[in-house]
């Protein structure tokens, strides 16, 4: 997250919710990084999107054997 990117927006006159909606972040993250000049917020980890796997993977086969012998299914 660049905080300078905020202060410049913010000094280009633009307000927190339209700098939130530009950076796609929380407008309450923007007020807060604005209104503490030291603050430093970490950047947002990896996403965790495929972590736990699906409950079907197990049963994978058999449904595609069953699609193979009937389409209709």
């Amino acid at each position: 997250m660049d905080l300078r990117r905020f202060r410049a927006l913010r000094e280009a006159e633009m307000s927190i919710s339209e700098i939130a909606r530009e950076t796609g972040t929380n407008w309450r993250t923007v007020k807060k990084c604005l209104d503490q000049p030291g603050i430093v917020v970490p950047d947002r980890g990896a996403p965790r999107k495929g972590c736990i796997p699906q409950v079907i993977v197990p049963y994978a086969p058999v449904v595609d054997a069953w699609l193979r012998t009937d389409i209709t299914l």
